[in-house]
């Protein structure tokens, strides 16, 4: 009943109790482990996704990670599509944290289903954040056709 717990046990335990969603992927993109909340997430039973390819859940995969300059820095919150096993797309946040297991590389993702509110407010605002420059400037060629306040007249 007292049997001493081992850092293995301690972190198997966080590792399969965690409310975020967990992926342990290779450098090749190969699942290598799976939380419960992961598999739930995407409609898979536990350890199925071990030894799939993470395009399965992410079809972004590849992209991001060519993308991605460096094998230590972790990676913003990112929000995408996840595909469930039943082909159904859903919005999902994620980060991917890179790091080393005994000399090899690999990327722990934490993912969760996006809040639709939040995730349509978020991609309305990078649209006019990449926008600005032309509302700015569209603004001040209306300036020139405008006529003067009352205030400017007198």
């Amino acid at each position: 009943m007292n049997e001493k717990l081992t850092n293995s046990d301690l972190f198997q335990a966080i590792f399969e109790s965690s409310l975020a969603g967990l992926f342990v992927v290779d450098d090749h993109g190969s699942i290598l482990s799976s939380n419960h909340t992961a598999d739930s997430i995407f409609g898979y039973e536990d350890g199925e996704l071990t030894g799939k390819l993470i395009k399965v859940v992410f079809p972004q995969w590849r992209k991001r990670v060519v993308a991605a300059h460096s094998e230590t820095e972790i990676e913003a919150h990112q929000q995408s599509f996840g595909h469930r096993k039943d082909g159904v797309k859903f919005p999902i946040d994620f980060r991917i944290v890179p790091t080393k297991v005994k000399g090899q590389s690999i990327k722990v993702i934490y993912c969760k289903p996006a809040d639709i509110s939040v995730f349509e407010s978020d991609r309305k605002f990078r649209t006019l954040v990449s926008n600005v420059a032309g509302i700015v400037y569209g603004c001040q060629i209306c300036l020139l056709y405008t006529s003067p306040s009352p205030r400017d007249r007198g």
